[in-house]
């Protein structure tokens, strides 16, 4: 509730980092794996960073619209921005800019707002989903449908996660469940985890190819193994 950023190095354990001012109370962070350079959503738009360093920030007037939420690729190229009603926008970084990409066409599928963002970790895949429960996956370089009819889940989706291969993808949502998805496997063949967390499911990780931890409305967190 400070409208800071703080970079801290994992290991030192009670150690402050550095921190600077954002343009606004931060919602949602999302840091590239293979850059320093992390995007982060706010009340008044988006901010890039690098380390504890803004670099640029695109206002959500500039946009046309207050952002849901966001996600930067693993090697800090690209950034998706998702919107009220659906729609989500694609950039790409140059340097400490971005600018947008598609000819400034948004991706357009979902008709509610634009609730998680995820790349795969081999950046391949932009995953996405919304507040009427769909998830979708994008062909993140083409930026074209890659697979839809993922609406197995019955409320919104709240959290998402890929596996370190980017052949899974969990997702968590306020039905309690998590569901894992396979790239390329028709929907009808996910797994279900059924009521995972009372109140709904608010975070989701892998701790390796076979695990997965998730964090709930009920305080606990729970491991889950997860088999091919």
């Amino acid at each position: 509730m400070d409208d800071t950023v703080r970079m801290t190095a994992a290991p030192d354990e009670g150690a402050e980092g550095e921190s600077s001012a954002t343009d606004g109370q931060p919602k949602t962070l999302s840091a590239a794996t293979n850059a320093s350079v992390s995007i982060v959503v706010t009340t008044s738009g988006v901010s890039l960073f690098d380390g504890s360093k803004q670099l640029s920030h695109l206002g959500s007037d500039a946009m046309g619209f207050e952002p849901t939420c966001a996600a930067i690729s693993p090697d800090g190229s690209a950034v998706a921005i998702g919107s009220p009603g659906g729609k989500i926008y694609a950039y790409e970084r140059t340097g400490d800019t971005l600018s947008p990409a598609n000819e400034g066409k948004p991706l357009e599928r979902h008709t509610a707002d634009v609730t998680q963002l995820a790349y795969s970790p081999d950046g391949a895949i932009l995953a996405s989903g919304d507040a009427k429960r769909e998830v979708v996956m994008w062909d993140a370089a083409k930026l074209e449908l890659k697979q839809t009819r993922m609406v197995y889940h019955t409320a919104r989706i709240t959290a998402m996660a890929w596996s370190p291969d980017s052949t899974r993808l969990a997702t968590g949502s306020l039905d309690m469940s998590v569901i894992v998805w396979k790239v390329g496997v028709l929907p009808t063949k996910r797994k279900t985890i059924s009521r995972a967390h009372h109140g709904g499911v608010q975070a989701i990780t892998w701790l390796d190819a076979n695990r997965l931890v998730s964090g709930g409305a009920d305080a606990c967190l729970r491991v889950w193994k997860v088999d091919e």
